[in-house]
């Protein structure tokens, strides 16, 4: 189970991010050498997280192997839930980050 939450919904989808990556790794080993952007659409917040969360973690496991140190959201459109966001960080190495 994740905890996070934020000043913003902004900040709040920001740190659910960033929770489910420290799970994974310490994101302090992380170094901001490139740069990913996700975007994401659900029929409401809930879902619209879900596929935030779906969507960088395709990225990490699936696609570029990107781990972020830091996810920012650009835009989310609280009408048709859609949300953009990019992220700092490099590609995953079981060397450098621990498990």
């Amino acid at each position: 189970r994740l905890h996070a939450w934020g000043d913003t919904l902004e900040e709040a989808f920001e740190q659910c991010a960033m929770a489910m990556f420290g799970y994974m790794t310490d994101t302090g080993t992380v170094e901001p050498v490139d740069t990913v952007e996700v975007e994401a659409e659900g029929h409401d917040l809930l879902s619209l997280l879900f596929h935030f969360l779906d969507e960088w973690l395709y990225k990490f496991s699936a696609d570029e192997f990107f781990i972020p140190r830091e996810v920012k959201v650009l835009h989310i459109d609280r009408t048709q839930f859609k949300i953009r966001s990019i992220g700092w960080g490099e590609e995953f190495s079981l060397d450098k980050h621990p498990q």
